[in-house]
């Protein structure tokens, strides 16, 4: 059975640092008309947002070179690395609501520094919701971080088996590209472990890109 789930939009906090990081700042400090934008655009987007998800559990098979959930079956074996000792997925996928991207596209008419500014916030705010719904799916038992396509060697392409599994874009308003883009693009598709070892490594401990610029370690 498909839930949804909703947070109202007094509730979803960022953090600043972690604007910064996107921002690509790392571990240099910013100025001080750059927090005060960022302080500026945050209040503007959290009066738009409109925080939604829906996700099922699904049992996870698992064989020699391949997993089972649903309507995939993939041999990502980043993945299957990732469920180790699961017995259960959640799948799932959560939006900000598409009035981010009007924000965001409304300082890309004004400037292009604040553009990227406002596309760092939108990214923040779509990280909490996820880590706000994995808090909640870690309420009832262990789970492993989110895994989403993209990620290692998971294709993209097993977005649109989850668009089909969740039925998104009547449940929560999330529509899928002939291209494989999320709309509204701060949304996030993802498959969380239920059971194990729990939480074993963090999101960037899972990608291969050590080179990117956004890794926290």
């Amino acid at each position: 059975m498909i839930m949804i789930e909703t947070l109202d939009k007094r509730d979803i906090e960022i953090d600043k640092n972690e604007v910064l990081r996107y921002l690509g700042y790392g571990k240099n400090p910013a100025d001080e008309m750059v927090l005060k934008k960022i302080d500026s655009v945050s209040e503007k987007m959290r009066e738009c947002l409109s925080l939604k998800a829906c996700y099922e559990k699904y049992p996870l098979i698992t064989m020699d070179d391949s997993l089972c959930f649903g309507n995939i079956k993939t041999t990502s074996k980043d993945l299957k690395n990732n469920l180790s000792g699961c017995s259960d997925v959640i799948v799932f996928i959560a939006t900000i609501g598409i009035d981010a991207d009007r924000i965001i596209g409304k300082n890309s008419i004004l400037s292009p520094s604040d553009a990227v500014i406002a596309q760092s916030i939108g990214t923040a705010f779509i990280e909490s919701w996820c880590d706000v719904l994995c808090q909640k799916f870690s309420e009832d038992s262990a789970v492993k971080p989110r895994f989403s396509p993209g990620y290692g060697d998971f294709g993209i392409e097993n977005q649109k088996e989850i668009f089909s599994m969740l039925d998104a874009s009547r449940k929560i308003g999330v529509s899928l590209t002939d291209s494989l883009q999320m709309v509204p693009s701060k949304s996030v598709s993802a498959i969380v472990g239920i059971g194990g070892d729990g939480h074993t490594k963090e999101n960037c401990q899972i990608c291969d890109n050590i080179n990117c610029p956004y890794r926290r370690n």
